[in-house]
Formats: structure tokens, C-alpha cells, sequence
């Protein structure tokens, strides 16, 4: 049975603007922890085009044009951009048509119930050395975020996708697509793209990973098709919250509700989505259980979620329900997860959101 899962780099237009609109909560939440914060981001070649809404604060700006283009440029230039690799952070056209309101009383106190209707997806499996993530999903992600980092000093990137294809034996197929930058040949891009994925491999922890620590040459595969000269909006044009089944468990999970980045912490799919995956965790650690899938629903008006079903499976593959009173209703509170969120001020922008689900692991 092959098991398979893909990674986007940060260089990617799509994870641009993903990055861009996470910038854009963290300035509303600095400015006011109950801020309302929705944003929206599109990108191609040297534009950026802002929408959304912001509720914060009163008599003032809550999201100064200032910190909006110093957020933009400087994901930009964090990525990998710059004159040598275009665009340039300091020449890209910002066209802002964010919405800015004041936040009033009423709002602000509704901010710890749903403001809309929802499914969240929570899910843990295996053990704490692939961070209870599916294997191919966790392997994608190490090997992905350690390639960002070699791929600074090379002819490569910052754009790149790679897939990964597990065999029951090991490795099925490692499908690397990154941007060639420079007269570097196509050749010796390879060998610098194999002799990075080679080194990454080997600083995996062991157990479940013994057998993917070296990857076999006939199982690298890098860019087969034309060739990638130009990345990043130049090469595509790219959206926020296009890339779900990267930001949860890959694609063998449901994704449940919306995208979660661009969205303040209180959004009932961002809250619920934390909520659940952290209650799933306790449940697999609970249950001893091979994985633990987790639904739960709100709507508005509601801290809590209004309908949840939860399903255990073993090693064998046999599934069993796990009854709703094993499952803490508070674990799953708006308001809780909300304020947990918040309170972890030092988090990374490079690790999106999404690093709160490997949280357990420094992945």
C-alpha cells in the first residue's frame, strides 16, 4: 500500500500569500486580542491585491497602509526574493482594499462564540516521533523545511514542491520540482538537489524512519518536466488558503472545515481546528490506539461544538467508536483554545499556523 504526501515551500505564490495574511493577524491580534481579522491575498508577478476585513480598536487605524507593506515585503524578502531573484520586496505594487472598522462593544464580547457554521477535522496517529502525523505527511514537512534552509546557499529554489511515496518496504518515489536559478546546469543541479535530500534523510530520528535514510538514486526524481526557471509569482499566479490538505494531515484525512491561515484565533475553524487535533492527541495517548479520528461541528451563537463523532482504529485496521463522553466538551471550547493560541506569542511565521500540529515534535 503506498502512502504519499506533498510539501510547499514558502517561496511558493500560494504560501506567499498565505504567509502575507498570517503577517496581517498577527499585527490585528498585537493591536487587539479580540480583533476580528479575515484576509484575503493575491499575487502575480510584482502585484499584491489585499481584501478582508479588520475590527479592532477604536479611533484609530487598526491596520496602518505602513505595517501592511513593510508585512508584505518583508515575507518577500524572508522567502528567498531580491533583485537576483525576482521580484524584488521594494518594488511590489501593494493594491490594500481591506476593510478597517472600529471594534465595537457588542462584537468585541461575541468574540469567543462562533460567528459561523463549521466542521473541524482533528487526527493523530502512530507515536510522537513523526509528531502523531501520518509518516509520509511528517516526512514531506521535515524534509521540505530542512531543504528551505540548504536550498538558501545553492543555485536552488526558493520555489519548490516535492511529493512523497512510500512503499511498505520504504521508499516508493521522492519527486522534487525546484526553481534553477543562476547558468548552473541542469546536471549538477541534480546532484546538488540529491546530495541535499541525502543529507537531510540522515538526520531523521530512527524507529519508523530506519528504512527512508537513504533514498536510492532511481528513486529521485527532479524536475521532469519543462524546465524552472521562473518561480514564485513570476512562474504562477497564487492565492491564500489554496493548500488545505498541506496545512492538516495530507491527503489520506478529511480536511473538515476552511483554510486556517489569514484568520484570527477566535474563527471557529481555526479554534476548532486546534481544539480538535490537540483532543485527538490525548485520546490515541488515552485509548492506545493506532489513530484517532475526530469531527466536530459548531454554529453560531456556541462555545462548544453541537454535534461529535469520534473513531479509534487499531494496528490491524479494525475501527471502533469511541463514546462521546470520553471526549472532554471543554478541550473543544472557542474560548479556551482561543486564549491558548494567544498566549504563545513567540510562534514562527515560517511555520505558518500549521506548526501548531507538529508541536510535539521540533520538527
Amino acid at each position: 500500500m503506498k502512502d504519499y504526501a506533498e510539501y510547499v515551500s514558502r517561496a511558493h505564490p500560494d504560501r506567499l500569500g498565505d504567509q502575507i495574511v498570517e503577517r496581517l493577524v498577527d499585527i490585528a491580534m498585537e493591536r487587539d486580542e479580540r480583533a476580528f481579522a479575515q484576509f484575503e491575498c493575491a499575487l502575480f508577478k510584482d502585484e499584491c491585491y489585499l481584501t478582508g476585513r479588520i475590527a479592532a480598536g477604536k479611533g484609530e487605524d487598526p491596520l496602518p497602509p505602513s505595517l501592511v507593506g513593510s508585512a508584505v515585503r518583508e515575507t518577500f524578502r524572508e522567502a528567498g526574493f531580491g533583485k537576483e531573484c525576482p521580484p524584488d520586496p521594494g518594488s511590489v505594487r501593494i493594491i490594500d482594499r481591506i476593510q478597517r472598522d472600529p471594534l465595537e462593544e457588542e462584537e468585541k464580547e461575541s468574540r469567543p462564540y462562533a460567528d459561523d457554521q463549521c466542521v473541524v477535522v482533528g487526527y493523530a496517529e502512530g507515536t510522537g516521533e513523526t509528531s502523531y502525523m501520518p509518516l509520509a505527511h511528517y516526512l514531506a514537512n521535515y524534509l521540505g523545511r530542512r531543504l528551505e534552509e540548504k536550498f538558501r546557499l545553492s543555485p536552488l529554489g526558493p520555489d519548490f514542491k516535492l511529493l512523497a511515496v512510500l512503499e511498505e518496504e520504504g521508499w516508493g518515489k521522492l519527486i522534487l520540482s525546484a526553481q534553477e536559478r543562476g547558468q548552473s546546469s541542469s546536471r549538477t543541479n541534480l546532484e546538488l538537489a540529491y546530495q541535499a535530500v541525502q543529507e537531510a534523510l540522515r538526520s531523521l530520528p530512527g524507529g519508523r524512519m530506519d528504512a527512508l535514510k537513504e533514498l536510492p538514486l532511481s528513486r529521485f526524481f527532479f524536475n521532469r518536466g519543462m524546465p524552472f526557471r521562473e518561480g514564485g509569482p513570476y512562474g504562477d499566479n497564487g492565492l491564500s488558503g489554496k493548500k488545505l490538505a498541506v496545512d492538516f494531515y495530507g491527503p489520506g484525512v478529511p480536511l473538515g472545515g476552511g483554510a486556517i491561515c489569514g484568520k484570527d484565533f477566535w474563527k471557529p475553524d481555526v479554534a476548532g481546528s486546534f481544539a480538535a487535533r490537540r483532543e485527538a492527541i490525548r485520546l490515541l495517548k488515552e485509548t492506545g490506539a493506532w489513530s484517532v479520528l475526530l469531527k466536530a461541528s459548531y454554529c453560531p451563537g456556541e462555545r462548544k461544538p453541537v454535534a461529535l463523532s469520534c473513531e479509534m482504529m487499531d494496528e490491524f485496521g479494525t475501527k471502533a467508536a469511541i463514546p462521546s463522553e470520553r471526549i472532554g466538551p471543554s478541550a473543544l471550547d472557542i474560548k479556551k483554545t482561543a486564549e491558548r493560541l494567544l498566549s504563545r506569542k513567540a510562534r514562527k511565521l515560517d511555520l505558518l499556523k500549521r506548526g501548531y500540529f507538529f508541536a510535539d515534535v521540533n520538527i
